[in-house]
């Protein structure tokens, strides 16, 4: 891969994170200090309980479809995401628990309306060319008081901990680890055009979405967003 790929060129993208698909988990592990995952545990403690269906969007590697299913065990769990290497992945990750994936786009969600109690994206609406419209499909398909919850990169307080962290030590080790450092070159670009929390909040309002709260982890770095469809 010779130049960051845009976000418009959904195969491009898509071969991007095939490749980067083995990698994926530690990669991810070293940017967080291994954190990724306490965090995401937090995130996913704001959730209601006794939910029966949960759609995880975007999926990877399966992270989130897998805390999940350990948090919810008699819920029926979906995930859905473009890349085949990373579902690949994700369901040898799944093993025992019983997740359906899916291989499909975010933006046109191949479920009925009023179809989930609860909708999850994780570190993947920065990653979409439209995020209105990913947002009209999650609307969409989740029920009356249904609930979103979207985990992101945030905008830190303290302006040296992105050039630190992304600017420099995110190309070094991807080039290290998978031998390319263009993917991470993406990341750091994904990062300065993604909005704020407080942009994404706006944005949620205007898709519908209310009862909106935001919670800032590993110094406003990382963000999640709880809303709730009316």
């Amino acid at each position: 891969m010779n130049e960051i790929p845009d976000k418009k060129d959904q195969n491009s993208m898509k071969l991007m994170f095939n490749k980067i698909s083995k990698n994926y988990d530690l990669i991810n592990n070293l940017m967080t200090f291994f954190l990724q995952k306490p965090i995401k545990s937090r995130a996913l403690s704001g959730l209601s309980s006794n939910l029966e269906n949960i759609l995880d969007i975007c999926t990877g590697t399966g992270d989130i479809a897998i805390m999940l299913a350990k948090k919810y065990p008699s819920a029926n769990i979906t995930a859905i995401d473009f890349s085949p290497e990373m579902l690949k992945i994700a369901k040898e990750k799944a093993n025992e628990h019983k997740i359906r994936f899916i291989e499909g786009n975010a933006l046109n969600l191949p479920f009925s309306d009023n179809s989930f109690d609860v909708c999850t994206i994780s570190f993947g609406l920065r990653n979409l060319p439209d995020k209105n419209a990913a947002l009209k499909e999650i609307f969409r398909v989740l029920k009356t008081g249904g609930e979103l919850l979207i985990i992101d990169l945030g905008k830190p307080k303290n302006k040296w901990l992105y050039p630190l962290i992304l600017d420099k030590a995110v190309p070094f080790i991807g080039e290290i680890i998978n031998g390319d450092k263009i993917p991470y070159k993406y990341l750091i670009e994904s990062q300065k055009d993604y909005p704020s929390p407080q942009e994404i909040s706006k944005l949620l309002q205007t898709e519908g979405f209310s009862d909106i709260k935001n919670t800032d982890f590993l110094f406003g770095s990382i963000s999640s967003i709880i809303a709730q469809k009316p």
